[in-house]
């Protein structure tokens, strides 16, 4: 038996190891019968040490477009970003470090998954997108026969003058 490793039931055909240690861990199963001689099988598991695995920290931004700084991958790892919640295009979605464009307003979550020959790991970040586009629900040259005359547009925001009004006389 490998050194540290803790059988839960050592006498249970079916029990659960803890504490594997990184590389080759061997295990003998014993069976004696009083008379006859002691048998015995070995099993080798081979613990691939799962990589820690970080997506960056979470942000609030008021843009669409964010830089994503995910955990770097070392020799023999693969790594990958996905979309869980919201929208998002990754520049290249195998590179820890990239660019993720037209990220949806409101939360958004994405994971980098780091693989490494049968095991995985991720993590996910937050980012949260404050944007907004000012858009005018009305034509853009409007002629007004009444004072007060309604201006509409999305969201909570503000009106200001660009242009004062000219009057032209004569």
């Amino acid at each position: 038996v490998t050194p540290g490793v803790i059988i839960a039931d050592p006498n249970n055909a079916v029990t659960l190891v803890t504490n594997l240690q990184e590389g080759a861990n061997l295990f003998t199963w014993h069976i004696a019968n009083g008379t006859c001689p002691e048998s015995t099988a070995d099993v080798t598991i081979n613990y691939l040490l799962p990589t820690t695995v970080d997506a960056g920290p979470d942000a609030t931004i008021c843009e669409n477009t964010y830089s994503l700084a995910g955990t770097p991958l070392e020799a023999g790892e693969s790594g990958l970003w996905t979309v869980n919640t919201g929208a998002g295009t990754f520049v290249n979605d195998n590179s820890a470090n990239t660019v993720v464009n037209n990220i949806g307003r409101g939360l958004n979550i994405f994971e980098w998954t780091v693989m490494n020959d049968i095991c995985s790991s991720s993590d996910q970040v937050s980012i949260t997108n404050l944007s907004v586009d000012a858009v005018i629900n009305t034509p853009d040259m409007q002629e007004a026969c009444a004072d007060p005359w309604t201006l509409q547009a999305n969201n909570a925001a503000s009106w200001n003058t660009v242009n004062p009004p000219t009057i032209t006389i004569g």
